[in-house]
Order: structure tokens, then sequence, then C-alpha cells
């Protein structure tokens, strides 16, 4: 169910996904966003519908998640 008051929910092992090709990455969908997180325990939160970012921050080596 979506939000349309943009309220953010945590990740749920139900709801999580390998990204092909990316054995680093992992993603979780929730209601109205998308959380990736890196091997290198990099965040990327974004907008499922317009791809906007909420959180982008790097991991314990400087690095991001780069898709």
């Amino acid at each position: 169910m979506a939000s349309d008051d943009d309220r953010m929910f945590p990740p749920s092992g139900d709801f999580s996904y390998d990204v092909d090709g990316r054995d680093d990455l992992l993603l979780f969908r929730q209601a109205g966003h998308e959380t990736i997180i890196r091997t290198n325990g990099a965040i990327l939160i974004r907008n499922r519908k317009t791809k906007t970012i909420s959180l982008d921050k790097p991991g314990h080596d400087g690095k991001k998640v780069d898709l």
C-alpha cells in the first residue's frame, strides 16, 4: 500500500531482492521508496516513482551505491 503522505517505512526481509549482475547490492522495496544497501555499508534511499533520492550515504570506504 503506497502512502500518500510520503512516509518512509523500514526495509523488510519479505521484500528484499537481488540486483541483477551486482553481488554487492541488496534492494528492499517499501510502500513508496526503495532502499539499496551495498556490502561496504553504503545506503541509497529513493522514491520508487520519481527516483528522487532521499538519502545517499557512502560506505566505510567512501564509495556510494552506484547503479
